[in-house]
């Protein structure tokens, strides 16, 4: 499809995804959506360990004053739910809590 064929397709639309990734094992199951705003959605799982965890985005964000989102499956020790210790525009850091996986999700406006 040419750009000009796209763009009298969507003439109508204010925005649409631009450019996504669907989570699979090379990606190390982490997705993304980027509309034509520049807004991207995208998230992951992770293993969480008692130790801090570094999770690096697919995307880059425009700032830190993204959205995070943060959930854990079961905790086997009753542990704390994670923490957010340190954000940067390319990544984020957690405090996890051991024997438990849990997920990410980060929404604001890319570069």
């Amino acid at each position: 499809t040419s750009i000009g064929t796209l763009d009298s397709r969507t003439s109508n639309i204010s925005d649409y995804v631009i450019q996504s990734q669907m989570p699979t094992a090379e990606n190390n199951y982490t997705w993304y959506r980027k509309y034509k705003s520049g807004w991207v959605e995208q998230g992951g799982y992770t293993s969480m360990t008692d130790a801090v965890i570094t999770i690096n985005l697919p995307v880059t964000m425009s700032d830190t004053n993204y959205t995070l989102l943060l959930f854990q499956e079961k905790n086997t020790d009753g542990q704390n739910v994670p923490g957010i210790t340190a954000k940067t525009t390319t990544s984020f850091s957690i405090n996890a809590s051991s024997n438990a996986n849990g997920g990410w999700q980060v929404s604001g406006i890319a570069l």
